[in-house]
């Protein structure tokens, strides 16, 4: 017996997930076919897997937000910008504990990014009492609006800004809890290409204060 792959090419939205592959089943198909969404895929479409791994971590096999796949027509459509920041806030709201936060995204304070920002802290941000932001001071367009959020938020809340150039992941962090995730892209990549995020262990994230704080 040889296998055969056939590549399918959707031709508008479909009407819920999974819809190709219950229609596969109502058809009897899988009686002479295996068929199985890509791993990637899979994950991000599972909410129970999305707790899993927002919980355990995943470690280099980080969970890809916009995976690209062969045929991802049919296999890996576009995620809407609003699951993908559905599911990055998972990660986020780690930080529900927390009352100090540092961002390190060289550039943070894009224009375009703000309402992104919003909506991934909106459930966070009123226990802050101080967020650190660490940029590379080039792009600072709606910083003003930014932190008019923030107080808005939370009135109390300490901003403090800082810049440096040797610095080019982007970071989570709460130094107090020793809790971190990695973004894989600034928030203007958001939607826009494959990205990752995951979280970080304690120990590196000791190493990370480490590093800013020699870096500052």
């Amino acid at each position: 017996m040889t296998n055969t792959y056939v590549c399918l090419r959707r031709k508008k939205e479909l009407p819920k997930d999974y819809f190709f592959l219950e229609k596969f089943r109502e058809i009897g198909l899988t009686e002479y076919f295996d068929i199985s969404l890509p791993i990637d895929e899979a994950i991000l479409l599972d909410p129970r897997i999305q707790e899993l791994l927002i919980e355990r971590g995943v470690g280099s096999n980080a969970l890809l937000l916009k995976a690209t796949l062969t045929c991802e027509d049919v296999f890996s459509p576009d995620i809407p910008i609003d699951n993908t920041i559905e599911i990055i806030k998972k990660y986020i709201n780690r930080f529900k504990i927390s009352k100090k936060l540092i961002i390190i995204d060289p550039y943070f304070y894009a224009r375009e990014d703000k309402k992104i920002f919003e909506q991934l802290i909106d459930e966070v941000a009123s226990e802050l009492t101080q967020i650190t932001i660490l940029t590379n001071g080039k792009i600072e367009d709606k910083k003003a609006e930014y932190h008019a959020y923030l107080k808005k938020v939370s009135p109390s809340i300490s901003i403090v800004d800082k810049v440096s150039t040797t610095i080019h992941d982007r970071f989570w962090i709460d130094p107090e809890n020793k809790i971190g995730i990695i973004m894989g892209t600034s928030l203007n990549g958001i939607g826009n290409s494959i990205s990752l995020v995951d979280n970080i262990k304690k120990e590196d994230v000791k190493k990370i204060l480490e590093f800013i704080k020699a870096a500052l």
